[in-house]
């Protein structure tokens, strides 16, 4: 099938997602992956091919591949992808992969390191979009303290907030979000719960001005920071509060 690039969004420092429409609907599962192409000049021994989770869920509308961009150290296929411009094609294999979810009956325990959160990511936001169920928690396993803990309101800061995690997740951060959870107050009393240092709040004002608000759980101050300087502002805080 071919699939037409739309646009792609900056996640953090090193973590892009890239979307794409398709002239007819793709039916997959959450957790389902795809084969793609991209065709490009002087490719190096890793190929034009690529095999990447869908990140985004059965009824979003356009298809997402969130992954980690080295830059320079990056492999052809990825600067090619990066260098996609709006309407340019790529090609793909049908979805397929049998890491899904079937029996709803039965509670799930998922573990991923990094960027391996993606297709949780897909299965998180279908399991709340389709109310199968109910109750859903992230967090980091072996910490008796968590640094962050990540608050999002609305399914948009939602999508934001998981591909957050599997980025500082990645970079060593001690990681919790509560995804069945939607209110604020809700979500604070779990990151009070699981002794958070910081919260990041991330609404709609928020995924509009690409910002977030960064409370601190101590003494309960926040603060407005650009979504690009988390990693910085979080480094200098944590080694403050050490």
């Amino acid at each position: 099938m071919i699939l037409n690039f739309i646009e792609k969004v900056q996640i953090t420092a090193d973590c892009f997602s890239f979307f794409f429409d398709s002239p007819g609907k793709v039916i997959f599962k959450a957790g389902q992956h795809m084969n793609f192409t991209l065709l490009h000049d002087n490719p190096d021994d890793r190929g034009i091919n690529r095999y990447f989770t869908i990140a985004s869920a059965p009824h979003e509308e356009q298809i997402m591949i969130t992954t980690r961009i080295a830059r320079e150290q990056s492999s052809t296929f990825k600067k090619a992808l990066m260098s996609m411009e709006k309407g340019q094609e790529i090609s793909a294999l049908p979805p397929q992969g049998k890491f899904i979810i079937e029996d709803y009956s039965k509670s799930y325990v998922f573990f991923a390191g990094g960027i391996g959160i993606t297709p949780f990511r897909s299965m998180l936001v279908d399991l709340d979009y389709t109310g199968k169920i109910k109750e859903m928690e992230i967090q980091v396993p072996e910490t008796s303290c968590t640094d962050i803990f990540i608050v999002q309101i609305g399914k948009d800061a939602k999508k934001l907030a998981l591909n957050l995690i599997a980025d500082l997740t990645e970079k060593n951060y001690h990681v919790s979000c509560a995804v069945g959870k939607d209110t604020l107050s809700s979500q604070l009393t779990v990151a009070n719960k699981v002794k958070a240092r910081f919260a990041i709040i991330i609404g709609q004002r928020e995924l509009l001005d690409k910002t977030v608000i960064i409370k601190n759980m101590t003494d309960t101050t926040q603060e407005t920071i650009e979504l690009a300087d988390i990693e910085s502002y979080l480094n200098e805080k944590l080694i403050n509060e050490s």
